[in-house]
């Protein structure tokens, strides 16, 4: 279900864990690829690289999409060169 305010451009989506992935896929392909949204994604589960190989496996463009990821520094794969900035 997407809760939609056109006034604001505030989108919630109410979707089960096992769906969250395929249901983000295709948001972002809609929002960047379609309607060229600006987007930024904050990655809590899973490393940027991971994220960002799923949407170039899919075709979807990340040009206008930022990352905030948080989990890279805490996982054992640091492949790509993610770097944590320190505080």
């Amino acid at each position: 279900m997407i809760d939609v305010d056109e006034s604001a451009s505030v989108y919630l989506v109410h979707t089960k864990y096992t769906n969250l992935v395929r249901v983000n896929l295709v948001l972002l392909k809609a929002f960047l690829d379609e309607k060229h949204k600006r987007g930024l994604m904050i990655t809590i589960d899973r490393p940027h690289q991971y994220v960002s190989h799923l949407m170039q496996l899919h075709g979807v463009d990340q040009t206008n999409l930022t990352f905030i990821d948080a989990i890279s520094m805490h996982a054992a794969d640091t492949k790509g060169g993610a770097v944590a900035p320190e505080f």
